[in-house]
């Protein structure tokens, strides 16, 4: 940490069969039958490291809400072209509009399939979604813009919905703008270059836009460690934190 203080994220998990806001699990995303480190050795430090955030959010069910089956996973970092950690900051729709979901930061996420980037089996591929807004709804700019649904395409993880991460942190919703209301769960904001005290992305864009507005989308941000909203088309503040989806059944704990 830049000023010699020491920062834990997330916990151990230490309830058989709980799962708990935070929790850390090493998934081995792409596939070759190891948990790979950044200098390639056992000693090293995970760079498949992901936190337990909630319950799966199902926005594609008829009355949308929390499917206890599955399990939201969220990376330890930001990336770029897959799999690349980044400090960098990309828009989340260059058309700055909020209704089409993340059609530019689609490209920096990775891929899934059979020869893809994390191509785990057990990753089930986001595919196609409804996005929804912060209350769960399928409107924006007050009830005027529809929402479309979005195709993750190829991709095997997803952005973060408003909903999880709600459920995560204890919030009563995201807009209260309340400092510190990420103290928490502060693994969520892990290798946030601007919140270690370094150059860097400021957070990290969620999948949910703001439901009173056409362009605003809502984010994770180191400012005040609390939820924020910004402009769909910023490219100067916020990056890419891939979410995995997968069966709590194939996950030890």
């Amino acid at each position: 940490y830049a000023n010699g203080a020491t920062i834990t994220y997330g916990n151990e998990t230490t309830t058989s069969g709980t799962l708990t806001s935070g929790d850390a699990f090493d998934c081995d995303v792409n596939g070759n039958g190891k948990i790979d480190t950044d200098d390639g050795t056992e000693n090293g430090n995970s760079i498949e490291r992901f936190y337990y955030v909630s319950d799966y959010y199902d926005v594609n069910a008829a009355t949308p809400g929390f499917d206890s089956t599955k399990a939201t996973l969220i990376y330890y970092t930001n990336i770029e072209n897959g799999t690349t950690p980044s400090q960098n900051k990309y828009a989340y729709d260059s058309s700055n509009e909020n209704n089409h979901g993340p059609r530019t930061l689609l490209d920096q996420l990775p891929t899934g399939g059979p020869t893809g980037q994390w191509k785990n089996d057990q990753i089930i591929a986001p595919g196609t979604r409804q996005i929804r807004n912060e209350a769960g709804a399928t409107t924006t700019n007050k009830g005027r813009n529809a929402i479309e649904s979005f195709t993750y395409t190829d991709k095997a993880a997803r952005l973060l919905t408003a909903q999880e991460l709600v459920s995560a942190c204890g919030l009563s919703k995201v807009g209260n703008y309340t400092t510190g209301e990420l103290d928490s769960c502060n693994y969520l904001m892990e290798n946030i270059g601007q919140y270690e005290g370094t150059s860097g992305a400021y957070g990290y864009w969620l999948e949910s836009p703001h439901a009173s507005y056409s362009h605003d989308v809502w984010n994770v941000s180191y400012y005040n460690r609390r939820v924020n909203s910004c402009y769909a088309n910023s490219t100067g503040s916020y990056g890419d934190r891939p979410v995995i989806t997968v069966l709590k059944s194939n996950i030890s704990y």
